[in-house]
């Protein structure tokens, strides 16, 4: 954005203000208002707040790029509830990406980003593995379309709940046993 130089009466407040400013504000921020800077000696102490707002506002660079990482990479799921909540969270960051104009992933990309959500589960629980890697290797899993990828993930989700009720037990087993263990015995 072009701005004009300020007013000769606020040219001191004009340079307080950027002085206080320009350490507060992210580099990548920094460099675009120092790029836009002509040839005008003077720093506009708006063209830093708009600048500013362009970046963090919503629809912003930094929504845009923090949307792609993560619609690339939701990062590893350690439990299978996890994995069903961060799956859901993808889905929605992928609407917003493409709300925003960021184009969709591709049907192999979105076959990594999920492939990576569930390595965690995948190591603890081998018939998941298992479940998951017969549709992953299938013919169609190496070259995917989008309803292939759309019957992975609703596989995914199914096994997941699957899994999550295997833990649930697990875990309650545990608790149970360990009231057993904890309770004092009562003289008859």
């Amino acid at each position: 954005m072009r701005m004009d130089p300020p007013p000769e009466s606020m040219r001191e407040y004009n340079s307080k203000l950027c002085v206080l400013l320009m350490p507060a504000v992210p580099e990548e921020v920094k460099q675009r208002v120092l790029e836009d800077v002509d040839e005008s000696p003077l720093l506009a102490a708006v063209a830093i707040l708009d600048e500013v707002w362009n970046y963090v506002a919503p629809g912003g660079q930094e929504e845009l790029e923090g949307l792609t990482k993560y619609i690339r990479n939701p990062g590893a799921a350690s439990t299978a509830g996890e994995a069903r909540k961060r799956i859901r969270i993808w889905l929605l960051a992928r609407k917003r990406a493409v709300m925003m104009t960021i184009p969709d992933l591709s049907p192999l990309e979105q076959m990594k980003a999920l492939e990576r959500l569930i390595q965690q589960v995948e190591k603890k629980h081998v018939d998941f593995a298992h479940r998951v890697n017969v549709m992953k290797f299938s013919r169609e899993g190496r070259t995917p379309t989008p309803e292939f990828v759309k019957m992975f993930k609703e596989l995914i989700e199914e096994e997941l709940r699957m899994v999550e009720a295997d833990e649930m037990v697990v875990r309650n087993r545990k608790k149970l046993s360990l009231i057993h263990i904890s309770e004092p015995t009562r003289p008859e």
